[in-house]
């Protein structure tokens, strides 16, 4: 593909778009490599780049923002720290942490508001979950670093340097390349790469040996099953179906089970 056909498809020949992307790029990978923007060195120019991709988004003229599913808990999270700030002996402290929590709970309402169609959609799930696996991989190397170094497992941390925000963050990566390996009708190599983020975030999560977080990642194992336990199902047929046409008794010969399998192949990429 073309770049002017990328240009076209992702981001329909809009500066702005591409302006919106790239600074999502920045949030998402800077983030955590900076220890999740908890200081200010990270937090202030964190913060611009944010509030730049509000600006951006006003200036688009967003309608789909209202639809965001979680604006209920995000406000109600903003008030649960709006009473904290209040009581709090330490008022510079709170408010510091009152604009990184609004930092947080703005970057997924951006990438919502932002991703109004499928493609765009598709994109920033690659980019969510190809940024993630290489946070995975830094957090992985010095999981191994450590072992080495003491001949002890411990609980990863790095790069968010500390054991929960790392599962945290392992959290949002997961049931996202989870759920698009099992229910995302793509190509192989799409599938593989699906599959290497879960089992990498699988694997992070394991190793911060933190019983909330595996709580947490099994709860939403059964959730991401039991909401598309009906995909789940008539896939299930349609590749019980096709195994037992391919190899009954009148289909032993080569040629016709590949035939079969390819018509059965592009019936399921169709469902």
């Amino acid at each position: 593909m073309k770049l002017k056909d990328i240009l076209y498809k992702y981001f329909e020949n809009d500066i702005k778009n591409i302006l919106f992307y790239l600074g999502i790029i920045i949030i998402l990978l800077w983030l955590p490599i900076e220890y999740g923007g908890r200081y200010l060195h990270t937090q202030v120019p964190s913060q611009i780049i944010v509030s730049s991709l509000i600006l951006l988004l006003i200036s688009q003229k967003k309608q789909n923002i209202l639809r965001y599913p979680l604006w209920g808990i995000s406000i109600f999270w903003l008030f649960i720290l709006l009473i904290s700030f209040i009581f709090s002996y330490s008022k510079l402290a709170t408010l510091e942490e009152i604009m990184r929590n609004v930092m947080y709970i703005s970057i997924p309402i951006l990438v919502f508001t932002w991703a109004d169609n499928k493609q765009k959609i598709k994109l920033m799930s690659y980019t969510i979950i190809t940024i993630g696996s290489f946070i995975f991989i830094i957090g992985l190397y010095f999981f191994l670093l450590d072992y080495i170094r003491t001949g002890t497992f411990i609980p990863a941390s790095m790069p968010l340097s500390r054991t929960n925000d790392l599962g945290a963050y392992a959290l949002l990566i997961f049931p996202l390349s989870l759920s698009s390996f099992l229910y995302e009708n793509t190509k192989y190599f799409e599938k593989f790469i699906y599959a290497f983020a879960t089992l990498l975030s699988f694997l992070i999560i394991i190793i911060t040996f933190s019983r909330g977080i595996w709580i947490s990642s099994i709860i939403a194992i059964i959730m991401i099953l039991f909401f598309g336990r009906k995909i789940l199902k008539k896939k299930y047929y349609i590749y019980r179906y096709s195994f037992n046409y391919c190899f009954n008794s009148n289909s032993y010969k080569l040629g016709n089970i590949s035939n079969k399998t390819f018509i059965f192949t592009e019936y399921f990429n169709k469902c």
